[in-house]
């Protein structure tokens, strides 16, 4: 299985293959969540999908700050 496969694909690879409902609303307003609290350290973010994003935080590496926002992120 690989990432993007489409699950009529997956079924035909795979027949014993199990899916698991996921909860769609829940996803998407914590998503919004982790988008707004990234926006608190930068503005400059591509999201990927609903579960990934991607940040420029380069600024914090010359105070040395980086990983202390990591944490906050987090």
């Amino acid at each position: 299985m690989t990432k993007g496969l489409w699950m009529a694909r997956a079924k035909e690879l795979c027949p014993d293959l199990v899916i698991l409902p996921y909860d769609y609303d829940s996803i998407r307003r914590i998503s919004a969540q982790v988008y707004e609290i990234v926006q608190q350290f930068t503005h400059v973010i591509q999201v990927g999908s609903c579960d990934e994003l991607f940040c420029d935080l380069s600024q914090y590496f010359a105070d040395g700050s980086f990983l202390d926002v990591c944490r906050r992120i987090r």
